[in-house]
């Protein structure tokens, strides 16, 4: 009497090992299946996106004036306002760029981060290209050495409302698996500006017109 309870109860076990096996196998075919499925359907794209060249075209220029006007300012206030003193010139270039530094910290710590929070980025780019602009317009015709300082100021505090919205909108075009990518690209990009920008403009001083690098930055600006 007892060994046909048993019996029954080992065919049962039996059958419910087959069918735990079959749906365990069934979901390691399900499994292996969607990472297939999600890569087909769902990955992301590797690309760049279009608008994140003019981005990168963007972050050149600005660099390339900056970095250009900054290579000639030692010989332009030597040869504009100190009469060929190099020592006198050299001191007040020293000035200049330590007042440069101020300016830039107080814009970005100050007035960049409350204004982006009220009116947004693009006010931000339009009034920094349009302070900037001004700024490389009118400073080779500056009278004296401190309108001349004068005029950086408004060069800084434009150049700092418009590279930290260009960064901000490129971290916004480009996903996240691109971060690393777009970034880098956009510093290649401001070290290209860099390295060719000394050479160019110091051609440019020396052959053209005192001026006219003031008047390439500040053209190069809008665009």
């Amino acid at each position: 009497v007892s060994s046909a309870p048993l019996t029954a109860g080992t065919k049962t076990d039996g059958n419910t090992e087959d069918r735990t096996e079959g749906q365990g196998s069934s979901e390691a075919r399900v499994a292996s299946q969607a990472p297939a499925a999600e890569s087909d359907s769902g990955a992301p794209s590797a690309r760049i996106p279009c608008g994140a060249y003019l981005l990168f075209t963007s972050g050149f220029l600005l660099i390339l004036g900056f970095a250009s006007v900054e290579s000639i300012t030692g010989f332009f206030l030597m040869d504009t306002y100190f009469d060929h003193d190099e020592v006198k010139s050299g001191q007040f270039y020293s000035f200049c760029f330590t007042v440069i530094g101020i300016c830039a910290f107080l814009t970005g710590f100050f007035i960049y981060r409350p204004l982006l929070s009220k009116v947004g980025w693009r006010p931000l780019v339009v009034g920094g290209a349009i302070f900037r602009t001004a700024g490389f317009a009118v400073q080779p015709y500056t009278p004296t050495p401190a309108l001349f300082l004068a005029a950086w100021m408004p060069i800084v505090a434009g150049t700092n409302c418009i590279i930290p919205s260009t960064n901000s909108l490129l971290t916004t075009m480009c996903g996240r698996h691109m971060y690393g990518r777009a970034l880098g690209l956009q510093q290649a990009a401001q070290a290209l500006a860099r390295t060719v920008g000394p050479t160019v403009f110091g051609w440019v001083y020396d052959n053209l017109d005192h001026a006219f690098s003031f008047h390439i930055c500040a053209g190069t600006t809008p665009v």
